[in-house]
């Protein structure tokens, strides 16, 4: 094989890759939305919120 077609080779191949990671996340979020586990979204979002953030130094000087 010359260089022209193992570069067209690992195109072909990247681009497979990329449908194929498009497809499985698409699958995915559709199976999470029939089966209702988007609606727990916002309560997962409001615990990160209500973090409490420390604002003390890390070390001393």
């Amino acid at each position: 094989m010359n260089y022209r077609t193992l570069s067209n080779d690992r195109r072909r191949r990247r681009k497979a890759r990329f449908i194929t990671f498009l497809v499985t996340a698409s699958l995915l979020a559709s199976f999470a939305y029939a089966s209702g586990l988007l609606d727990q979204l916002p309560e997962i979002f409001e615990l990160f919120q209500d973090a409490e953030v420390n604002d003390a130094p890390v070390a001393n000087a």
